[in-house]
This record gives C-alpha cells, sequence and structure tokens, in this order.
C-alpha cells in the first residue's frame, strides 16, 4: 500500500552515507597516489620501496568499501534491498565505526573517518527512535 515509516534520521543519514562514500573515493585515491608514512606498520605495504611504490592499505580499502556502501544506500538492485531488509540500523552504524577506525589511519581519509564517525551516530539515533503512534484522524 504505502511506504514504510522511516525515522528522518534514518533518511538524513542515507544522504550522509553517500556524501562519506565520494569524500572517501577522494581520499582513497589521494592515500593511494601520495601513501604517507605513519608509525602503524600495518598501513604502509611490506614491498621495499626499491622493488615498487608502496601502496596504502586504509585507502584500498575506502576505495572497496565506498561502491559497497553506495550500492547498500542506494537499493540500487535487488540483492541491496534484501541487504538493506536484513540491516538494521545498528549494523550499519557499527559496519561505519569500523570503517572510520580503518580510515583515521591514513591522514587523507581523516576528513572521511570524521564523516563517519557522524553517520554511525546518525544511525544510532535512527535505531532507538520509536515510531510514532498511528492516528485515526483525516489529513
Amino acid at each position: 500500500m504505502g511506504q514504510q515509516w522511516r525515522p528522518s534520521a534514518g533518511v538524513w543519514a542515507t544522504y550522509q552515507a553517500l556524501s562519506c562514500a565520494f569524500i572517501m573515493l577522494d581520499g582513497g585515491i589521494y592515500a593511494m597516489i601520495y601513501p604517507y608514512p605513519t608509525f602503524l606498520f600495518f598501513v604502509n605495504s611490506p614491498i621495499p620501496k626499491g622493488f615498487i611504490q608502496p601502496f596504502s592499505y586504509p585507502g584500498l580499502i575506502a576505495l572497496i568499501s565506498v561502491p559497497i556502501i553506495v550500492v547498500i544506500e542506494t537499493n540500487c538492485c535487488n540483492a541491496a534491498k534484501n541487504i538493506n531488509e536484513m540491516l538494521s540500523y545498528l549494523p550499519k552504524a557499527i559496519l561505519y565505526l569500523v570503517l572510520a577506525l580503518i580510515s583515521v589511519t591514513q591522514l587523507t581519509l581523516v576528513p572521511a573517518a570524521t564523516f563517519l564517525l557522524l553517520t554511525s551516530m546518525t544511525l544510532m539515533v535512527a535505531a532507538f527512535t520509536p515510531e510514532p503512534a498511528k492516528t485515526t484522524m483525516p489529513r
């Protein structure tokens, strides 16, 4: 009949996640082109610099997660619709928090990590927003 009720924070989180995906794309490309040295041993590639240009693991994870975020948030195919029905707001918030923890280790991905944190907080608000009571009054 009609559309299923969604809290306004959930709708807002969709647009936040899509914006964050494009920020992650930008930061991931810069991380792959200019991998900054860091104190974390797992961020830079173990391949010696003389052999090949090292790449950034957070940049690679960011580039892989961008299409995943876009597909999940836009419901562009049947598989994405099934995933969205299966995932409520809380698992998506946890996914974005994990991606934020990975992204914050690379300098070019810090803005994306900030937006991921804000998006996950918005999703947590949406997860605990109760559905309003049904009204019988005509509009």
